[in-house]
């Protein structure tokens, strides 16, 4: 007699998700929260309190008064922004001050 053995195939989904502070510049791939998908999400820079702020304690200050634009320029000090390619809904903020 012949015995029929039923296989059960264990599928796991791994979290992908991994957010560090300072490889945000640089995104891995992610689960978006909204749409449930496994994507690379697009970062998107926006200007925060802190290049004015820096810009205005420089000009005020006479600290190196010629170069007090850079803070406005430097992507480093801007507010980081991660939003789903598929959905368009943000993911993740990561605001500079």
């Amino acid at each position: 007699m012949e015995e029929k053995v039923n296989s059960v195939e264990i599928v796991t989904r791994e979290k992908i998700d991994a957010w560090n502070v300072f490889d945000s510049h640089n995104p891995n791939q992610t689960v978006c929260p909204h749409c449930q998908n496994a994507t690379v999400p697009v970062v998107v820079y926006k200007m925060g309190f802190l290049p004015p702020l820096l810009t205005w304690f420089m000009i005020l200050t006479c600290i190196f008064i010629i170069f007090a634009w850079l803070p406005l320029l430097d992507r480093r000090l801007k507010t980081i922004i991660h939003y789903c390619p598929i959905c368009n809904r943000e993911i993740r903020r990561l605001t500079r001050m």
